[in-house]
C-alpha cells in the first residue's frame, strides 16, 4: 500500500506538534517583588544575610531565596498564604507570611536568625 505525500506531511506535523512543550499559565503570584529585609534576630552571622533592599522572584507560585549559600524553595498557597519549612543541614527554617494583591510579606526564622521581608510586585 502506497502512502501519499500528504499523509507523510500530516504525520510529520503531528509528531512535531507532540514534541512542542506546552506553556503553562503563570501562577497568580508570579513576578518579582522588590522590598526590604529587616533582621529581627541575628545570632549566628553566617547565613543570616544582611538587612536592606532586596528582590524576590516567584515562578509557578514558588519563591527561591538563600540560606547559608543554599537555595530554599518556598511554596505560596492558592490563597496567597506562605507557610512552609525547610531543612538546610541541621538548621530547620520556618517561613510564614502572605501575598495580598501586589504586596508580599513574610518572616523567615531559623535557630540562628530571623528576618522579615516586605515588598511590592514590580
Amino acid at each position: 500500500m502506497s502512502r501519499s505525500p500528504r499523509y507523510f506531511a500530516v504525520a510529520a506535523w503531528l509528531l512535531a506538534a507532540a514534541a512542542i512543550p506546552t506553556v503553562q499559565a503563570a501562577g497568580p503570584f508570579d513576578g518579582t517583588y522588590a522590598g526590604t529585609t529587616t533582621n529581627t534576630q541575628a545570632g549566628g552571622g553566617a547565613g543570616c544575610g544582611s538587612a536592606g533592599p532586596v528582590s524576590r522572584t516567584v515562578v509557578d507560585s514558588v519563591m527561591t531565596t538563600q540560606y547559608a549559600s543554599r537555595d530554599v524553595r518556598i511554596k505560596i498557597g492558592a490563597d496567597g498564604t506562605i507557610d512552609d519549612s525547610a531543612s538546610i543541614g541541621s538548621a530547620l527554617l520556618t517561613i510564614k507570611g502572605k501575598v495580598t494583591g501586589n504586596t508580599k510579606s513574610y518572616t523567615f526564622v531559623s535557630q540562628r536568625c530571623a528576618f522579615e521581608f516586605k515588598g511590592t510586585k514590580r
